[in-house]
Parts: structure tokens; C-alpha cells; sequence
């Protein structure tokens, strides 16, 4: 599920599928057994694991200029140097991070590789649902610079989700504001932008910080102009002061800033928003909690088990854990349902959520069974190092076949079946690499 946290100096990180963060993304360069190739653009350079070839590159390259290309286009600038792409292969989830460089910037993608490998193979973008999101960061970060600590979340991610949906052609973040506001859930302004303020739960949080945002940094473009946006984006939220470093960060009044910058007081600025956002609203209080329902709770019940074999793939890429097109697919599939349900009413909506729910019950039954045969594996591993009897070995090895013919891992269903035929004929057998 989509989590707010707080970002390091510097950086902008943005979730923006289910399930929470990946907490071992760190680890997946050194634990990668494929190596990392190059390929450059006009504006862009594009370092990408070698799970694809250097045409399905190029094709990725050419994407991700064209998608920097509109970010600087509604912006109104340009990076001077070129943005660095890095593209870290995850098991199911996917994330950003922007980070600003002199004169550019890098980011990096972590995506799922049965997404890499479909795009290989029939040109579907793994970036279909984050759009320019994360270019957006860079560009807006270059041209408005934002000090060390960056700017507020709300700006910042409202914008990027703002950018992006003009990119798709998607109006989320116009459904997704009106059903916090019917729910009661959708912060006022000052909130908004108060970040201290925000408390769990944090799908809620992130709902807001996102979507709301977003609606918000639309409103605030559309009705006072992208000049006067730019300069609250670009003011010094939190800053040192180098004669008094013992008295801590100096962090500029949010309410101040609006009033000095739209002559407004925030209390005002929200009285014109909240009926913005309105307008913009078709569902009703039933239809918001569904939603809400389905994405502040429902989904809860993957992360535990995503965030673990996320663990297992930053680890053992390959050797315990491989990708399955099932698995990945039926968890993509929950993920675009779950936000069109922001935009389903009535006796549709309920239909979508029933689906949803199958669908959510099917999905956390195949990961299950998926770190059974991990934990299978893993156990007949450690008794092959163990030189124990071939006997217990095979039976759970039996068992781990089982559980990833069941899960469509195909990779780990050829190895496993190969230290079976092993097994079969060796009275002693010595662990693989």
C-alpha cells in the first residue's frame, strides 16, 4: 500500500502502487546476479539490468524522453544536463526516487521485472500508471530550487501527481479529494500543509498528501496562475542558521507564506478549495466509504506478506525467489482496480468492490503458498549444506515444487526440479550456488 514518510535531505521518493514500502531496495545491487547496461539519450542516461535487451532499451529510453519532455513543457523549463534513469528490478512492487543533481538530476526506478519482461515482449510501459510522476520532481526541483531539506510533501507530490494525470489524461485526484471530503477525511489547507499535523492512518495520510494535493495544487494553478505556485514551491521550508547551529532547523510559517504570496489568509484559501473540490466531485458518502474501505483497510492484508518476499528478492534474487506472470499479474490487476473504485458509483461500485475482494482473497492465497516454497527451498538448502539424508531433502524439495508450480514461478520450479533429479541419483548431495 502507498505510505507517506519522511524524506531524506535532498531526496523525493513517491510509492504509488499497493502495498507498503520496500524496505531492502538497498540491497538489490549487490545481491543482483545480472549486470547493469548503459544506453544514452539526448537528455537522459539510462542505466538498465541486462533482464532486457538493448532495443527494449532504447524503446524505454525514448519513453521516459518523451514523458520528461511533457514534464518540462507544463512546467516551463528545461534540466540543463542530463537526468540519470536507473532501473532496479523489484518482485511486485513499484517506486521512485528523484534526487537533484547540478544542473539535472537522477532517479531511479524500482520495478517489477515481469513488467520489464512484458514490455520486452509486447511494448506495454511498466510505467503506464506513474506517468512522468517522477520527472516532474526533477524538473520542478531544478527550476524552483527548494535548499537542502526540499519542499512541503503536499506541493511536491500534489504537483508530480498533478503533471502526471495531465500526462494519462486521468482525473484521480478529482475523485479521490471528493471522496475524503464526503468521508470527512480531507484535510483543510492548513493541515495540508502543517506536516506535524498528520497522523495515522497513513493510507489515509497518503491519500491526502497525493491526491489531495493534487487537487489542491490544481486549484491553486488554476485559479492564481503557475508563477504564483512556483514561488510557494520554491520557498526555503527549513534552513540553518550558520551563526546558531545549536538552536536547530528555522522552518517558515506555511500560513505566513500563503498570505504573503496570495494575499490570502490560509482560512480563506481553503473556504475557495473545499467547494473547488466539490465541483469536481460526482460520488456520494456510500461510494467514498467503499473506497476508503477497500484502499485504507482492505488492502492492509498483502503488506506483511509482499514486504517478505520483497525481502527474499533483494537477497536471493533468482535463487529462492523468481518472477511469476501470475502473481505479478492478478497483483497489478488489484492495483488498477483499487483506484477505479475512486471513480465507480452506485451498483457498479459494489460490483468492482465484490471483484476486488475475490480478487484480494485469491492474490493473498498464492503468496502465501509462494513463501511456503521459499521457506521449502530455504530449509532443503540449509540440510544439503548440512549433508543430511537425501530422504528429507527430497521431501522438501516435493513440497516446494508443488507450492511454485501452484504460483507460476517457473524459474524456481525448473531449479527445484533439478535438485530433485539430483537427489533421485546421488546418495550425498553438495548445496549449489
Amino acid at each position: 500500500m502507498p505510505v507517506p514518510w519522511r524524506r531524506p535531505p535532498t531526496a523525493r521518493k513517491s510509492i504509488l502502487l499497493v502495498v507498503a514500502a520496500i524496505t531492502l531496495v538497498g540491497t538489490l545491487v549487490d545481491a543482483s546476479p545480472w549486470p547493469t547496461q548503459i544506453v544514452s539519450g539526448p537528455h537522459i542516461v539510462l542505466n538498465y539490468p541486462s533482464l532486457i535487451g538493448p532495443e527494449a532499451a532504447r524503446s524505454l529510453l525514448a519513453e521516459r524522453e518523451r514523458t520528461l519532455a511533457f514534464a518540462e513543457e507544463v512546467l516551463g523549463g528545461q534540466l540543463f544536463r542530463r537526468l540519470i534513469i536507473t532501473i532496479e528490478p523489484t518482485l511486485l512492487t513499484s517506486a521512485g526516487l528523484s534526487e537533484p543533481t547540478e544542473g539535472g538530476g537522477a532517479i531511479t526506478f524500482y520495478v517489477p521485472v515481469d513488467a520489464l519482461e512484458r514490455f520486452e515482449r509486447d511494448g506495454t510501459s511498466p510505467f503506464d500508471f506513474v506517468g512522468c510522476h517522477e520527472e516532474v520532481h526533477a524538473v520542478a526541483n531544478h527550476l524552483w530550487p527548494v535548499g537542502q531539506f526540499g519542499t512541503l510533501a503536499a506541493l511536491s507530490e500534489g504537483l508530480a501527481v498533478y503533471v502526471e494525470e495531465l500526462h494519462r489524461g486521468a482525473g484521480l485526484h478529482h475523485s479521490i479529494a471528493g471522496a475524503l471530503q464526503a468521508s470527512g477525511r480531507l484535510y483543510e489547507v492548513g493541515r495540508l500543509l502543517e506536516e506535524s499535523s498528520w497522523d495515522a492512518p497513513v493510507r489515509v495520510v497518503h491519500l491526502n498528501v497525493y491526491y489531495g494535493g493534487a487537487s489542491f495544487v490544481d486549484f491553486l494553478i488554476e485559479r492564481y496562475g503557475m508563477e504564483a505556485f512556483s514561488e510557494i514551491y520554491g520557498v526555503e521550508w527549513i534552513r540553518w542558521d550558520a551563526r546558531h547551529p545549536e538552536d536547530g532547523p528555522v522552518k517558515a510559517d506555511p500560513t505566513e507564506e500563503i498570505l504573503r504570496i496570495y494575499g490570502k489568509t490560509v482560512a480563506e484559501i481553503d473556504a475557495e478549495w473545499q467547494p473547488w473540490v466539490a465541483s469536481h466531485a460526482t460520488g456520494t458518502i456510500s461510494d467514498a466509504e467503499i473506497f476508503l474501505q477497500a484502499f485504507a483497510s482492505d488492502i492492509e492484508s498483502l503488506d506483511a506478506d509482499v514486504a517478505e518476499l520483497e525481502a527474499y528478492w533483494a537477497t536471493s534474487p533468482l535463487r529462492l525467489v523468481g518472477p511469476s506472470s501470475l502473481v505479478a499479474g492478478l497483483y497489478k490487476g488489484i492495483t488498477d482496480a483499487l483506484y477505479a473504485l475512486s471513480d465507480l458509483h452506485g451498483t457498479a461500485l459494489e460490483e468492482a468492490y465484490s471483484a476486488f475482494r475475490t480478487s484480494l482473497d485469491r492474490l493473498e492465497a498464492l503468496l502465501a503458498e509462494w513463501l511456503d516454497a521459499i521457506r521449502a527451498l530455504e530449509e532443503a538448502l540449509a540440510l544439503i549444506d548440512a549433508g543430511e539424508a537425501p530422504e528429507q531433502v527430497a521431501e522438501l524439495l516435493e513440497s516446494a515444487e508443488a507450492s511454485y508450480a501452484a504460483v507460476g514461478d517457473t524459474g524456481m520450479l525448473d531449479r527445484v526440479r533439478g535438485l530433485l533429479a539430483e537427489h533421485a541419483t546421488a546418495g550425498s548431495v553438495g548445496a549449489p550456488d
